[in-house]
């Protein structure tokens, strides 16, 4: 990605903040509004910056200045390196807008309010089938992953990674890990709020063990135990123990299966006396 020109970017924001009649975000008058903000439990205001000018430009009948320098995604020969280059630039602009944030959670919202105007880019990238060194592409992807659009990050992710496309130097993960580590805490999540991870997940481990991924086998018997978890909670106790047996394989002493394997063999054993 290209070195990002700092000042660039700041007096964008700036001018920004002033339309919207704050101060600048970088000066003591900025902190403090932040500061005040959550004091009161208001959302940081430098975040709604980008929905005020869009109202601001509706109301005025004017383009949006948010989203102005959104890249046409139309290629034609030739053009391609040059429509790269235009969402690079946006996106250096837009990881500072993320970077303002120290919250994690107000850093995913703006992930999640920015990632529209890249979708038509990455998503015609698939589609065409196209395969040049894509940084932009594997940004999105993590984005995706943040925000938990786990459909479009697993069709984009797989397709980056036939590509063997590299993740940030900003990572010691390759993403064949980083996919697998992100889907296995996703489905924690899932799971802990008794709600189904498919068909993300399954399609993933199907994926994983018919390819063989080469990933850490901390990684791999983590993404197993989860979709052993996922299958006992659906009932499926064959599949939830033999994915608890692959799990243990990788990781003898630290699955951290033994006791589910115990009930799940007690529960099949129930199911065979009843039938």
């Amino acid at each position: 990605m290209k070195p990002i020109n700092i000042e660039q970017v700041k007096k964008q924001q700036i001018a920004q903040a002033k339309a919207c009649g704050l101060p600048s975000p970088y000066s003591t008058e900025g902190a403090a509004v932040i500061h005040q903000a959550k004091l009161k439990g208001l959302p940081n205001p430098y975040s709604t910056m980008g929905a005020k000018l869009t109202e601001q430009a509706k109301a005025a009948g004017e383009p949006c200045p948010y989203h102005a320098g959104t890249p046409s995604t139309a290629l034609t020969p030739g053009k391609t390196a040059q429509v790269l280059a235009d969402f690079q630039m946006l996106l250096e602009v837009d990881m500072q807008k993320v970077k303002l944030e120290s919250d994690i959670a107000e850093k995913i919202r703006v992930k999640r309010t920015l990632l529209p105007q890249y979708l038509d880019f990455v998503d015609g990238y698939v589609a065409n089938n196209e395969s040049y060194a894509n940084d932009v592409a594997v940004e999105i992807f993590i984005w995706m992953l943040d925000v938990e659009d786990m459909q479009r990050a697993l069709v984009l992710g797989l397709y980056l990674i036939s590509q063997k496309q590299a993740m940030p130097e900003r990572f010691t993960s390759d993403m064949r890990t980083f996919l697998c580590n992100a889907m296995t805490d996703w489905a924690a999540t899932m799971l802990k709020a008794e709600q189904s991870a498919g068909p993300y997940l399954d399609t993933l481990v199907a994926i994983v063990e018919d390819e063989q991924w080469d990933v850490p086998m901390i990684s791999l018997s983590k993404l197993f135990v989860q979709m052993a978890k996922h299958q006992e909670r659906l009932g499926h106790y064959q599949e939830a123990l033999r994915f608890c047996n692959k799990a243990e394989a990788i990781n003898p002493e630290k699955a951290g299966v033994k006791g589910m394997k115990k009930t799940l063999s007690a529960m099949i054993s129930a199911q065979e006396e009843s039938a």
